[in-house]
């Protein structure tokens, strides 16, 4: 069998980080209770490998709040996911500190990963970056989300 490559593997974490984080929120956009399909990154993916697919930093949202809402309202956005965090209980500055730390993942780490973000699906908990952690979700994936990926 044909190994991935590294940009194959993070294709498909991205992809399944997504589906944890829908599947998590219900599929309910968190900013106006509509129904959800779009993952956001709360800090930005730029600040690290981590950061793309730490389940903590993904909310749903729905189209217009994300394409719309975060671009027209930037303040109001910020206020809200800091609200949104200390529900959860956790800190936007301390996330940011956490996703510098580490910056590069090799194809064994997102092998790891994927397989983290895989067993969340299937065992409907929200997985940190390299394994499970708090949180469970009532909602099955959608079967169409699945498409393409071995579960």
């Amino acid at each position: 069998m044909k190994r991935k490559s590294a940009k194959t593997l993070r294709a498909e974490c991205t992809h399944l980080w997504g589906l944890v984080v829908r599947n998590r929120d219900n599929h309910t956009c968190q900013w106006c209770g509509k129904p959800g399909n779009q993952p956001h990154h709360i800090v930005s993916k730029a600040q690290g490998n981590i950061a793309r697919f730490d389940v903590d930093n993904g909310i749903t949202l729905c189209f217009y709040c994300h394409m719309r809402r975060i671009q027209r309202e930037p303040l109001e956005f910020a206020e809200f996911v800091h609200r949104w965090l200390a529900a959860r209980k956790l800190d936007y500055d301390g996330m940011r500190k956490k996703y510098q730390q580490i910056q590069k993942l090799g194809g064994a780490d997102y092998n790891i990963l994927k397989n983290s973000l895989r067993n969340a699906l299937l065992r409907r908990q929200t997985p940190g970056p390299f394994g499970p952690g708090l949180g469970k979700s009532s909602v099955s994936p959608h079967p169409s989300y699945t498409k393409g990926i071995v579960l």
